[in-house]
């Protein structure tokens, strides 16, 4: 009997959950008789939302209940061009990958899984690299002077859900495999203008653990003041121990002037004290925190170190003048 293994990436409205199947009792029998992998796609993990438990969840399946395909193995393909037959963790979960010297990279050709390797603005960690390394050019004349701020997505500028949602900012159909999904998004109060303040003192990137064919359009509607540099998306994420990490060595920046805004605490493990750690937004009408955190970042825009300083930004907050709407 063959036996096969699927990593299964499933997310609902609460958890991110890794199953991992080991045996063939979720395959179905097609009209020519041979048995395949269950083709139904779980359109849900195609938006990354917290796992509140901030550990890695591996399931694994015994009586072949769990008979979803994940929309993480079938789109992935299609989407960064990995072959989908092959059932596996992903590559750059298992070694490092090489990383040769390109025009912006300020390298020489050498492999970046080597433990030595000093990069522009830290020491590599050796976690390992993602399947897509980004391209990102030095700072240029424009930014000259400012630090970076890398903003997540899900959760923390919008909520979206594929469940409709009569208060919806935007609906973002995405085809799937010939079925149109329509995601509905909901601003977080205050986003536009959070986005147009910071963008004075920073250059704003995005980075998201969402694929890119929900990310991508949904950005173009969310950037209404053209502020946003670079979008980074979950094949520019590290696969490790069963996250996707956000690694900000690779944005060619200096990591002491590099801040991250995430709502989960693993998205930002390679660099946890360059992290504003804020709440998850699930939709309340009422909440401040991107006027919070935007009063702290004008605050300590000139700071030498952002590292000194991002994990006490509430108490930064509570000390100093708010612009929080009343």
């Amino acid at each position: 009997m063959n036996r096969y293994k699927l990593i299964d990436r499933v997310v609902d409205m609460n958890n991110t959950v890794d199953i991992t199947y080991t045996d063939d009792s979720n395959k179905e029998s097609s009209s020519d008789g041979n048995t395949n992998p269950i083709s139904k796609v779980d359109v849900s993990s195609i938006i990354t939302q917290v796992n509140t438990t901030n550990k890695p969840l591996e399931i694994y399946s015994q009586n072949g209940n769990n008979s979803k395909r994940s929309f993480f193995q079938r789109i992935w393909g299609s989407c960064c061009g990995q072959r989908t037959d092959i059932i596996d963790l992903p590559e750059h979960s298992r070694k490092p990958k090489t990383y040769m010297a390109g025009k912006n990279n300020n390298t020489t050709s050498e492999t970046r899984s080597n433990p030595s390797y000093q990069s522009s603005s830290s020491t590599y960690h050796g976690y390992g690299y993602p399947q897509s390394i980004p391209d990102i050019a030095p700072l240029s004349k424009e930014f000259f002077g400012k630090k970076c701020l890398v903003l997540d997505l899900d959760e923390t500028l919008v909520h979206s859900s594929f469940e409709p949602v009569s208060q919806a900012h935007y609906v973002i159909p995405i085809n799937i495999e010939g079925v149109v999904h329509n995601v509905f998004v909901i601003k977080r109060p205050g986003v536009d203008e959070f986005l147009k303040r910071v963008s004075e003192h920073y250059e704003i990137m995005i980075y998201t653990a969402s694929l890119s064919k929900y990310a991508d359009p949904l950005l173009d509607k969310l950037d209404i003041h053209q502020v946003i540099t670079k979008r980074l998306f979950r094949e520019n994420c590290t696969f490790h121990e069963g996250h996707y990490v956000k690694d900000l060595s690779l944005l060619n920046r200096d990591i002491n002037s590099t801040i991250i805004v995430d709502n989960s605490p693993m998205s930002y493990k390679f660099h946890p004290e360059n992290a504003i750690d804020c709440s998850s937004f699930l939709y309340d009408p009422r909440d401040v925190e991107l006027w919070q955190i935007g009063d702290f970042l004008c605050g300590i825009r000139g700071c030498e170190d952002v590292r000194l300083v991002c994990r006490h930004w509430r108490e930064w907050c509570k000390n100093n003048k708010s612009t929080v709407p009343k």
